[in-house]
């Protein structure tokens, strides 16, 4: 009795200094018209007696072998355009043959995809930036990635999917924008197919990938998953407001947050106050660390800005805009009543005083 037969073999399509193993990749090799690509097929037998390890497609190449384990190569040259499968055959002293083909591994074409999207430097790991303190109770996630294309293409279009499986099994997001851009600030609401989630979890990691597409219509592969985790919570909100609303000159004006002073497990352990345009001074025994500080102000246009910092160390500041311009309005001038006969007397005085003159 023969022992079983164990055998396998791996495609694989050199580009040049570069293996790419068909079995793993993500995407076919692709070579432009008149490009070459080198077919290797390994071959291995647990029982040792290999006959022969064989390319059949697409180009074929018979090798006679002996032992364990082989490879044999050939060169094929795109003269089409067209899709081609690399397929091997490994055969033993018995007779007996293995074959297996990876379909449409190579791609023949007249233009090559964009280059596979990276992370850039800057935003690695995670190729996310984020905008805490813009929204309240949001925290915005930006996509950044790069585009490149081998033959200097343009970008037209850009697809984006996010999940909490780094698989990306439904359900999902998905975004196919018709732009060209290499960043991309996340809204569910985009969802193409609607069958996902409306807001991202605290605290949760989730996951994303993007593909991006040249003006000739070719997609790139998928760039790889990378993932990114929420904040514990929202970060604190720095809206304030001030009373009196319309303050006068030596009017002490208090002012109040419009935060929570808790959210989510989370205290507020900081504020600070400054005054980034005018003067004044705080007073009442309030501080720029106050709750509610007084300030009493000395120039008639004056802007607050407050930072907030809760005990996870999350930190935002309010953006003073020219709507948030508070005025102190100076005092009214002083003013001596006139009785309001008192012009006529002047008139009639100057008129006996005319006539005086001819007499």
């Amino acid at each position: 009795m023969f022992k079983p037969l164990h055998k396998k073999f791996i495609i694989l399509l050199l580009a040049p200094l570069l293996f790419l193993a068909l079995g793993q990749s993500a995407g076919a090799l692709t070579r432009l018209i008149g490009g070459t690509a080198t077919i290797t097929v390994n071959c291995s037998d647990i029982d040792g007696n290999l006959s022969e390890c064989n390319v059949t497609s697409p180009c074929i190449q018979n090798c006679s072998v002996f032992g364990s384990s082989a490879s044999c190569s050939c060169q094929f040259t795109c003269s089409s355009v067209g899709e081609y499968d690399a397929c091997g055959q490994a055969k033993d002293l018995l007779g007996q043959t293995d074959l297996t083909c990876l379909q449409d591994e190579l791609k023949c074409v007249t233009n090559r995809p964009p280059n596979k999207p990276e992370i850039p430097d800057i935003y690695k790991p995670s190729g996310v930036s984020w905008s805490h303190c813009t929204f309240r109770d949001k925290s915005i996630a930006t996509l950044h990635w790069t585009y490149s294309d081998p033959d200097s293409d343009p970008q037209t279009a850009y697809e984006v999917e996010v999940d909490d499986n780094s698989a990306f099994q439904a359900p999902k997001f998905n975004n196919l924008v018709n732009l060209a851009a290499t960043a991309y600030v996340l809204d569910l609401s985009h969802d193409d197919d609607s069958d996902w989630i409306s807001e991202l979890e605290w605290n949760t990691t989730y996951f994303w990938r993007v593909r991006v597409k040249d003006d000739h219509d070719n997609w790139s592969e998928w760039s790889n998953s990378h993932n990114f985790k929420t904040p514990k919570h929202a970060y604190p909100w720095t809206e304030f407001s001030w009373l009196p609303t319309e303050p006068s000159q030596g009017e002490v004006v208090i002012f109040d947050p419009d935060a929570s002073e808790t959210f989510g497990g989370s205290t507020i352990s900081a504020y600070l106050w400054s005054i980034i345009e005018g003067d004044g001074v705080f007073i009442d025994e309030t501080s720029t660390n106050s709750h509610y500080p007084h300030i009493l102000f000395s120039a008639t246009d004056n802007k607050v800005k407050l930072e907030i910092t809760d005990s996870d160390g999350y930190s935002c500041s309010s953006q003073p805009a020219e709507g948030t311009l508070l005025k102190i309005e100076l005092p009214l001038p002083e003013y001596k009543e006139v009785s309001p006969i008192s012009w006529l007397k002047k008139v009639f005085a100057g008129i006996v005083d005319f006539f005086d003159g001819f007499f």
